[in-house]
């Protein structure tokens, strides 16, 4: 009901879903969000997770150029189909690893440059000849917190989806330094390797349900965030990839 969204694609997306019963494991908590039965089959054009697009060979990720350029990297989608780039998804490989700092829809048969951010600072160079690799790793919910006001920021300004790449390196030294994470290159990789089998028993407590679309979550008594994806069958895949982000916080 709030007037800023009345007629928005949130106010029609909200209109279309309900809360169904909680789940929780430990401090972290999720509220699905599910499609009324009322609310019909979606009609956007399809699209396919990251991780499947680079699996099947049809979408590349790659530096810009030989010289590379740490916020962007350039996505050749030569599939038949977009492909969905999650805010916050790291990508590994390439000259160093890095996240991407929105949300991004691939259009088929397109090359974009996207905006993205390092996750490792200490390397820059390539380890093989290969570009990008998706690491199913989402970065911390607070980080992306941190980043997306950074980000609206620079696109109320006219800018690009530009983030404070100092707030980024900061963030992942310092969780780096709390763990006692060994990383030769300063990499956010090598801190959710530290923290991997706590990691691994938040999300395997959750589970997507039938016609789930998104989920409310918090942390403690805090509400933390609220993600969406508005097919079923594709919110199903990067479930799991979201939910890591809000468990290595909890």
């Amino acid at each position: 009901s709030h007037p800023h969204l009345l007629g928005s694609p949130i106010a029609h997306f909200l209109a279309r879903v309900s809360l169904a019963p909680r789940q929780s494991y430990k401090s972290l908590t999720l509220w699905p969000l599910v499609l009324q039965p009322d609310a019909g089959e979606c009609t956007a054009p399809p699209f396919v997770a990251l991780a499947d697009a680079l699996e099947a060979g049809s979408l590349r990720v790659n530096e810009v150029s030989d010289g590379g350029s740490v916020p962007n990297v350039r996505v050749e989608n030569a599939g038949n189909t977009a492909v969905l780039v999650l805010f916050g998804e790291e990508l590994r490989g390439a000259k160093q690893n890095r996240i991407a700092n929105a949300s991004f829809l691939i259009p088929a048969k397109s090359e974009l440059v996207i905006d993205v951010s390092c996750v490792e600072q200490g390397r820059w160079s390539r380890r093989r000849s290969e570009g990008f690799a998706t690491s199913s790793d989402m970065v911390s919910h607070s980080l992306r917190k941190k980043m997306a006001f950074k980000v609206a920021e620079s696109r109320a300004f006219g800018g690009g989806f530009t983030a404070d790449q100092r707030e980024v390196w900061d963030e992942v030294s310092a969780r780096l330094t709390h763990s006692g994470s060994d990383s030769r290159t300063g990499a956010y990789a090598d801190y959710v390797a530290s923290r991997g089998s706590d990691v691994h028993a938040f999300s395997s407590a959750f589970h997507p349900i039938e016609r789930q679309v998104g989920f409310v979550a918090a942390i403690g008594d805090a509400v933390a965030g609220l993600e969406a994806v508005g097919r079923p069958e594709l919110f199903a895949r990067v479930f799991p990839t979201l939910v890591r982000g809000y468990a290595i916080d909890a």
